[in-house]
């Protein structure tokens, strides 16, 4: 099952490519980017790259802030119930001994 996945996977990146490919060719007219400080020509197709590349690090790197901020949510949690599983332990062998 994992062999069909896989290739299935590939199958996906060389449709992705293709589109890329073709969406070059159709817009590789060069248009005039002005970031204040910078003027360049480039084309349209590199742009949007560009573009949808810096949001995806964007995005990426929010998720991994928040994985981040969730794992040591839950390392803290584990902690609490071991403490909380430890005074149960205590109180139950406390009241075995009590009624034995």
């Amino acid at each position: 099952m994992s062999r069909i996945f896989k290739i299935l996977f590939l199958v996906f990146l060389l449709f992705l490519f293709v589109l890329g490919v073709l969406f070059h060719v159709r817009n590789s007219a060069p248009v005039p980017l002005d970031v204040y400080v910078l003027e360049i020509e480039w084309p349209v197709s590199w742009i949007a790259i560009g573009a949808f590349s810096v949001g995806a690090l964007i995005g990426w790197f929010a998720g991994a802030l928040q994985s981040l901020s969730l794992r040591r949510r839950l390392r803290s949690a584990t902690r609490a119930r071991r403490g909380a599983e430890a005074a149960l332990a205590g109180v139950r062998g406390s009241i075995e001994s009590d009624a034995g």
